[in-house]
C-alpha cells in the first residue's frame, strides 16, 4: 500500500467530491449539486455545468487513486486530504447519522400514532357492531355465534374452495341479512346462490349444458332421475317452491322462512358439491 507523506492537493471541486465520498462511502452528481453550482457561479463558469463538473473532478481523483471506478474512496484518501477536509466530512457523516436518528424517532412516532388510531378504530367498529346486534331481532333457529363464525362453518371447510366466488359472495351476504333480520333479502339471495350449484349438477348428471333452460325445467329433470338422492330432491322441491313465491312481487320472507331457506339451499349446496367432489376423486 502507498503511505503519502504529505497531502495531495485538491481544488475546491475534488474537496467537495472526495469529502463527501469519505462521509458517506460513495458520491454521485446529485449529492454534490448545490456545491458545485456555488462554485462554478462563485468563479463565473457559467458554460460548465454542475455534472461536467463532478466528472471530471472524479475523473482527477481516481487518476490520483483517491476514488475507485465506482466512486468509493480508497483507503489512502484519508492520507490524501488536509485534515480540515477529513474532519469536515467527519462532521458531515456525524450530522447524517444525526438526520438518519431524528428520522427514525419521528417514523417510530408515526408509527405510534397510527397504532394508536387503529386500536381506536377497531374499538369503535366492535362498539358499533355490539350495537347494531344489541338493536337487531333475535334468530329464529341458527345462532348468530355460528353466522359470525363464517360460511366454512355451513359448508364445511373442505367445500368453500369448490364453491364460486359469486355463489360464496351471496351466501355471505344472506348471513348478514339473517343476523340482523332482514329476511326478506335474506331468502332473496340464499336463492340466487342455489342456481348455480343446481345447474352445475345437471350438467354433472347429464352431461349435458342446461344453457338456457329455465330453472323449472332444470329442476324438472333433476326431480325425476333416479340418481338423484331423494334428500336432495325433497331440498330441490323446496327450492323450486319459495323460488315461485319470491317471484310474486308482494312476497315478504319472514325471519323463519328466511332462516330455513338459507340452511336448506346450504344443505343442497353441500350434497351437490360433496357428490361432485367424491366422483372427481
Amino acid at each position: 500500500m502507498l503511505h503519502l507523506s504529505q497531502p495531495i492537493d485538491l481544488d475546491d471541486f475534488e474537496k467537495i467530491v472526495l469529502g463527501y465520498a469519505l462521509a458517506y462511502g460513495r458520491v454521485e452528481s446529485g449529492n454534490v449539486s448545490v456545491q458545485l453550482q456555488d462554485i462554478l457561479k462563485r468563479e463565473g463558469q457559467s458554460n460548465v455545468s454542475y455534472y461536467e463538473a463532478f466528472q471530471r473532478a472524479t475523473t482527477k481523483l481516481q487518476q490520483k487513486g483517491l476514488l475507485d471506478d465506482k466512486n468509493r474512496p480508497t483507503v489512502q484518501a484519508t492520507e490524501a486530504v488536509t485534515p480540515q477536509v477529513l474532519r469536515s466530512s467527519f462532521l458531515q457523516a456525524h450530522r447524517r447519522i444525526s438526520e438518519l436518528e431524528e428520522e427514525l424517532k419521528r417514523k417510530e412516532a408515526e408509527l405510534s400514532q397510527t397504532r394508536s388510531q387503529v386500536y381506536a378504530l377497531d374499538s369503535q367498529l366492535k362498539t358499533a357492531q355490539n350495537q347494531i346486534d344489541r338493536m337487531s331481532p333475535p334468530t329464529q333457529f341458527i345462532s348468530k355465534e355460528a353466522l359470525q363464525k363464517g360460511l366454512g362453518q355451513f359448508l364445511g371447510y373442505d367445500l368453500l374452495s369448490k364453491v364460486s366466488e359469486v355463489a360464496k359472495s351471496d351466501l355471505e351476504s344472506a348471513m348478514k341479512c339473517v343476523s340482523h333480520g332482514i329476511a326478506t333479502p335474506a331468502a332473496m339471495v340464499s336463492l340466487r346462490a342455489s342456481e348455480e350449484a343446481v345447474r352445475r349438477y345437471y350438467q354433472f348428471k347429464t352431461e349435458r349444458d342446461p344453457g338456457k333452460m329455465s330453472w323449472k325445467d332444470i329442476l324438472d329433470e333433476l326431480v325425476q332421475r333416479e340418481d338423484v338422492s331423494k334428500t336432495l330432491v325433497g331440498h330441490l322441491n323446496y327450492i323450486r317452491e319459495k323460488r315461485n313465491e319470491a317471484e310474486h312481487p308482494k312476497k315478504i320472507f319472514d325471519q323463519f322462512e328466511a332462516e330455513n331457506t338459507f340452511q336448506t339451499v346450504i344443505s343442497a349446496i353441500r350434497e351437490i358439491y360433496g357428490e361432485i367432489a367424491k366422483a372427481t376423486k
